[in-house]
């Protein structure tokens, strides 16, 4: 869910493997993963990677308002 803060040059790759790595984790343990990222233009925003995915500010409010829609059991921040 929420980051640190937007990414720097160099950082991307790395995002994008602990997000990937982490949506596959979730779902080898037989639940759904919901991505929620502001960037589209990351590979973890493929449409083939988590069960659902929001493009969303990562702000508290918009974070919760997902949260408060699908109610997950657990958030990976």
């Amino acid at each position: 869910m929420p980051g640190s803060g937007p990414i720097r040059i160099g950082q991307g790759v790395e995002f994008d493997y602990a997000t990937v790595h982490s949506v596959k984790a979730i779902q080898a343990a037989g639940y759904e993963a919901i991505s929620m990222n502001s960037n589209p233009e990351t590979v973890s925003t493929d449409f083939s990677v988590s069960n659902k995915l929001y493009f969303e500010p990562l702000t508290f409010e918009d974070v919760m308002n997902v949260i408060d829609h699908e109610k997950p059991k657990g958030e990976v921040v």
